[in-house]
């Protein structure tokens, strides 16, 4: 498929929409080959619109290779760029995730705690019980609830508490 390779040559055009529309294309494709460009293309991108364009065209192609620089986007500056990296930290669901998915659990965004809460659910590794136990103090009742639903059901751990 050629068409992969000819938006891939568009991710360095000098427009952030035409970057951004490439990006959501290529989220389309799911093809792999997409894989290094668009990791290729955050480490130069500044505009957060096109960066959030490639966080979830990432999250959508789920390709393993992309597994450190979803971790590393887990501490960018823009809300919607570390939302779509904990959720393609989901999709692919590799334990070498969880400490960074653990220390996602303090973000200041919701949807990034709660997408967190699913990947540690989806990978099932042992040591995101206790930091999971510790969302049930969570200001946001969806969080604590749905915590106590991963602790419950991915772990097999029965707490005594109202949610």
């Amino acid at each position: 498929m050629a068409y992969v390779e000819e938006l891939v040559k568009a991710l360095r055009h000098e427009d952030p929409e035409i970057r951004m529309r490439v990006a959501n294309a290529l989220k389309e494709l799911e093809d792999p080959r997409a894989t290094m460009p668009l990791m290729e293309a955050l480490n130069y991108e500044e505009n957060e619109d096109v960066r959030r364009s490639v966080a979830w065209a990432l999250h959508w192609v789920a390709d393993e290779r992309a597994l450190l620089k979803l971790i590393g986007m887990l501490g960018d500056g823009n809300d919607s760029v570390r939302f779509w990296a904990a959720c393609g930290l989901e999709r692919i669901g590799d334990e070498s995730a969880v400490e960074a998915l653990i220390g996602a659990l303090k973000d200041d965004y919701d949807s990034v705690r709660l997408n967190s809460i699913y990947a540690l659910g989806r990978i099932g590794d042992r040591r995101a019980v206790e930091p999971l136990k510790e969302m049930l103090k969570d200001e946001d009742a969806s969080i604590r609830y749905e915590a106590e639903k991963i602790l419950r059901e991915d772990f097999g751990v029965y707490l005594d508490c109202n949610i």
